[in-house]
């Protein structure tokens, strides 16, 4: 995890060099995955930039937040209780409003690089 904020942090807007592209999927295909500017969001987030993180993926302050709320949920016993019934289906929801996501900015041309 430490290794995951430490790129974030030190990710820069750069996104079309494609010697920098540390996605798995975009390096093998050359298209934009659905987590797209989620690495330079994050980085944004880490530095402050709540616009920027908005600009390179809009869905990555949602997920920040749920990992805030649900940090502190899973604090105590009963909070870890509750969270591991809602865990899969919140997973599941994630995963397809990231498509949807994805789809959406796909059609209207937002992804940044594009």
């Amino acid at each position: 995890m430490a290794a995951a904020f430490t790129v974030a942090a030190l990710s820069s807007d750069g996104g079309s060099d494609d010697s920098t592209v540390l996605c798995p999927f975009r390096r093998c295909t050359g298209a934009y995955c659905p987590g797209c500017g989620g690495t330079r969001a994050i980085g944004h987030l880490l530095r402050g930039d709540i616009v920027g993180s908005w600009h390179q993926h809009p869905y990555v302050i949602l997920l920040a937040a749920q990992a805030l709320v649900f940090g502190g949920i899973s604090i105590t016993d009963r909070g870890r209780q509750r969270l591991r019934r809602v865990w899969f289906p919140l997973v599941l929801v994630n995963v397809a409003v990231m498509f949807v996501t994805w789809a959406f900015r796909l059609a209207i041309g937002d992804i940044p690089g594009l």
